[in-house]
Formats: structure tokens, sequence, C-alpha cells
């Protein structure tokens, strides 16, 4: 009876989607991470992952400094990010990308840097259902050491970026880029930002490049620059996840093993791959909001304090603590406000955060820093979940209300809610890592 169901429901949904209108002209991309999700324990077992090959970009982007957790001052700077690059020539789970930063006009080079980009998820955006205007993005979450060369400029440039003995010039940036392909026209946008925040979470005590530099000051870098009002105050992390219409998961990813010293990879599995993902369940309260090193002239709410957790099903599971780090610490960037220019009227923030993460596959709890980002509203953003054997659930589909079938009657389009963050762990040879760039082996995909 119920694969009689079934069948009868996928062949008039595939008539439906025969008879619809176009749905973009380039097919939508799975990244092939959810298959088997439902049927078995995913989490130990390497996913077939699939990425297309991302363009380099140029782009008008904004400098930002921060003062006592508020505006400093802004400017306008180019921003161009090389082509993600790794050793097999495809894009994988772990990339690399050359950010050069340069004066408007006169191109004075003010910092450069090889970046770490870690896949986070991919998914479908509509911008406007009338002209059924459509994306789809792929995240990746950002971290790595910037070398200035242009000397302190007001409060524009981190203190710690000049001082060699300790620093060698360089500054951890950690966030995230979107690659936002327009399924009509074929053209590529992108959103990013970077961030070195207070002294706190970038100089912390105890570790390498731990340092007395900016106690009360933060740094960004954020693209597109049209559109794009830097604000300390906005709408923090608060609420959980609605389990009959959103879907949040978490991924392990198998790091290459590493012989003895100094560590080369082991040749079975010389490059990270990722492995299925895991659907979750999680919460998170915003408890309080301060400044790191507040005066009597500080802004008061920039950085945001929340508990998190997150429970798997097959095991997983996270919540938050304050040993290194106060829980989850998320910090206000600003907004883009242009509906027009991707990605669209959304907030962004920046987050760091430590969490007691149980991990079934290595049977080990590990006390883990995260860091990535924060986004709400921007274009209606769905799911792109790929499962032949999978049966998509009617409520699901009825939220289209008929207005617009959804493209490739076999994918499930599951509605990811307005808020989205990403986060990835802090890794250095295996260990838990802070203040320096850093490899992951766990993945967050979390929306509400």
């Amino acid at each position: 009876m119920l694969n009689s169901f079934k069948n009868t429901f996928l062949l008039a949904l595939g008539a439906l989607a025969l008879t619809a209108p176009s749905v973009g002209q380039i097919p939508l991309q799975p990244d092939n991470l959810w298959s088997g999700g439902f049927y078995s324990n995913p989490l130990c077992s390497n996913a077939p992952l699939s990425l297309p090959t991302f363009p380099g970009f140029k782009q008008v982007s904004m400098e930002i400094g921060w003062q006592d957790c508020q505006l400093g001052s802004q400017k306008a700077v180019d921003a161009q990010w090389s082509a993600p690059v790794s050793p097999t020539g495809a894009s994988t789970q772990e990339m690399t990308s050359t950010l050069r930063l340069t004066e408007t006009l006169v191109g004075n080079l003010i910092a450069e840097g090889k970046m770490t980009l870690t896949y986070s998820r991919t998914w479908y955006e509509v911008q406007d259902f009338a002209t059924q205007e459509d994306l789809q993005v792929w995240r990746f979450l950002v971290n790595g050491d910037l070398r200035y060369t242009l000397g302190t400029k007001g409060i524009l440039r981190p203190s710690c970026a000049f001082s060699k003995a300790s620093q060698k010039n360089r500054v951890r940036y950690s966030g995230y880029v979107d690659w936002a392909l327009d399924l009509q026209s074929g053209t590529w946008s992108s959103a990013w930002m970077l961030t070195h925040a207070t002294d706190t979470f970038e100089h912390a005590a105890g570790h390498p490049r731990a340092g007395s530099f900016h106690c009360k000051d933060s740094y960004s870098f954020v693209g597109p620059a049209n559109g794009f009002q830097p604000n300390p105050v906005l709408p923090a992390e608060n609420g959980c996840q609605n389990p009959f219409l959103d879907r949040s998961v978490v991924r392990r990813v198998r790091r290459p093993r590493l012989g003895p010293p100094p560590f080369p990879p082991v040749l079975s599995a010389p490059y990270p791959a990722s492995k299925f993902e895991e659907d979750v369940f999680f919460c998170v309260g915003n408890q309080y909001e301060h400044c790191p090193c507040a005066t009597s002239t500080s802004g008061s709410s920039q950085f945001a304090i929340a508990h998190m957790t997150i429970t798997g099903n097959f095991g997983s599971a996270a919540q938050s603590n304050n040993q290194m780090v106060s829980e989850l610490v998320s910090m206000a960037i600003g907004s883009w406000t242009n509906q027009s220019v991707y990605p669209g009227v959304e907030d962004l923030r920046w987050t760091i955060a430590e969490y007691d993460y149980y991990d079934p596959c290595a049977n080990e709890t590990r006390k883990e820093i995260f860091h990535g980002v924060t986004t709400r509203g921007g274009y209606e953003a769905w799911g792109i979940n790929y499962d032949p054997n999978y049966v998509p659930n009617l409520e699901i589909w009825e939220d289209w209300n008929g207005s617009w079938n959804p493209p490739f009657f076999n994918f499930e389009m599951v509605r990811l809610g307005s808020v989205l963050i990403d986060q990835s762990n802090a890794l250095r040879k295996g260990r838990t890592s802070m203040n320096l760039p850093f490899k992951s082996d766990h993945i967050l995909n979390l929306n509400y």
C-alpha cells in the first residue's frame, strides 16, 4: 500500500514538473551529503561530495574599524579572491584562496594572505517568485592569516599586525564566503566577511600569539560594500529549530591521518573528506550582551552571549561551555540593505563558541572552539536534499501554494528559516586551537 502511494505520488509530481514553467535554465546541483540519512547512521561513512568549480572575483568591499563596540571608521577597499584550489585540482571539502586587499583607485596593497576554505553547505534561494529569479548558494567557512603592508591608519588597522616580535605581521581572521550562482543567467555573485575580534578572542592568554594589543577594538572586512551598513546593534541568536519545518545538520570531516613528526600525512588518506550529514535538533538562548574591556563610553550590545544545545539523531551532541570562551559569542557586524543586490536585505554576525562536542564515530567528547557566521534574512532559502527513495512531506510541498512548482520533483525542498548559523571547529595537528589559523573536522549547519 505504502509503495503504491509512493509511486503514484511521485508520478503525479513528475507530471506537475513537466507541465510547470521552467525554474531556471541551470539544474540544481546537490552536494550529495544527504543520501542515506533516513535509513542508516550516515556519520561514519564517506559521502560522495560534489561541488562545482568556483570562480575568483574582485569586488568593492568595506574595511571597518570597531572601537569600544561602536563603529570607529570605515572605508571602501578593493578585495580580490583567487579561484579556490585544492591538491586534487577539483573542488573539494577543503580548499585555499588568496585574498588581496588594496586601496581603491591608487591600488596600494593593504594586506594579503592565503585563506583556508572549509565547505559548509549549499541551498536554493528565491529572489523573486514573480519573475522566477533564483539562485543556488554554496557557503564556505574561512580562516587564515593576513599580512599587512600598510602602516596603522586610524583604527582601521590592528596594532598586533605591526608587532614583529610576537606576531610577525600576521593577523588571524575568520568568517565566510558565499558563492551564489544565478540559475537563469549563469552569472556568479559573492558575499563575504572576515573579522579579527578583540584580544579576548584573538590573543587569549595561555595560547600562541597571546598578548595585549587591542582590548577594546575589532576589525572587519565585508563585501560587497554596495548597500552594506555597519551596525553594532542587531538581533542576536535566540530560538529553537522548528522540527516540522526546518532542517539542521552536523557533519564530520575525515582529516588526513598524521604520521610521526614532522607529521606527514598517511598516503592512504591524503585529503580531507566529508562524511554524510546527521539531522539534529538545537536550541540557542541569548543570555546577555556586553562589550569586552568596557568603559563608560562603550557600546553595550555588540557582543551577545548565548547558551547552545545540539542533539543528533544518531548520537552527536554539543553543549556550550565557558572555560576558554563564554559559550556562544556573537558579534554584530551590520546589514546589507539593497534587495536587488545579492545577498538582499540581510543581517550579519561573526561568531566564536566553546562546545563540549560528543562524536559517536570516535566515541569521544572534546572541548572545542568553533568559528563561523550567522546570517538573518536575505532571499528566501530552501535546502536542496536529494534522496531518490524519499517521499517528500506533503506539508512542505503545500508551502509552495501551487504558485510555483519546485525545481525537479526528485529534490525535497526544505525551508531553512530566516536565521542560518554555520560553524566549524578549530584544530591544529588534531588538537583544539586558539588564536592561530586552523583546520576543521566538525561542521554545524543550524537553522530556525
